[in-house]
């Protein structure tokens, strides 16, 4: 059924709908691989084996935004991985 369901939807028959979240990639994809569901991937992190809709029929997307959160006295690695990613995507 979850193959129909994403057929259904990449056809352009369907109205789209969030049936599933989760906060890891590994959740993510574990739902992706077996065609329950489409996600959306920063070009770059989408593994060799998923197609790439990019494009109709999927809408175009609005802008995203990535919260950092920290607690006090962050660990110094932890500290530059922040950094880096603040840096990164500025």
């Amino acid at each position: 059924m979850g193959i129909l369901s994403v057929d259904f939807l990449l056809n352009g028959d369907g109205a789209s709908s969030v049936a599933y979240t989760c906060g890891s990639l590994a959740g993510t994809l574990a739902a992706v691989r077996p065609r329950l569901g489409v996600t959306v991937l920063p070009k770059d992190m989408v593994p060799p084996d998923l197609h790439v809709v990019d494009g109709k029929p999927m809408p175009d997307l609005k802008d995203t935004e990535i919260a950092i959160l920290e607690r006090d006295r962050l660990p110094r690695p932890a500290q530059r991985l922040k950094d880096f990613v603040i840096k990164t995507l500025s």
